[in-house]
């Protein structure tokens, strides 16, 4: 396996590249440092790069920056709450929150 981000439904069994598509050329480009799945809608995936925190809303086929007011910084770790709330550990300037309740929906 070489580098990039790969997805699995049967226990590792098998595992599939998600290239994706993303609305900028950088992020493909871009070192993943992190990645959660919305427990609450499997379909969504966050991933912290080196440049700020991606979202996928269709199981990894597609990507786009996620994060109005986060600058562009490397994301070290990303946590969801029960309450909705994601956490974005930065390098350097801080957590970051938003509320990803809109997510729940399918």
């Amino acid at each position: 396996m070489t580098g990039g981000l790969f997805k699995t439904t049967d226990a590792g069994a098998t595992w599939t590249a998600c290239p994706g598509e993303t609305t900028g050329d950088e992020a493909s480009e871009s070192a993943i440092d992190a990645i959660t799945v919305y427990e609450k809608n499997p379909n969504v995936i966050f991933v912290g790069t080196d440049i700020g925190v991606y979202v996928s809303h269709d199981g990894a086929k597609n990507w786009m920056p996620y994060g109005d007011g986060l600058p562009t910084v490397v994301v070290d770790d990303i946590k969801i709450t029960q309450d909705d709330i994601m956490y974005a550990a930065t390098h350097g300037r801080g957590m970051w929150m938003a509320n990803v309740r809109y997510f729940r929906q399918h």
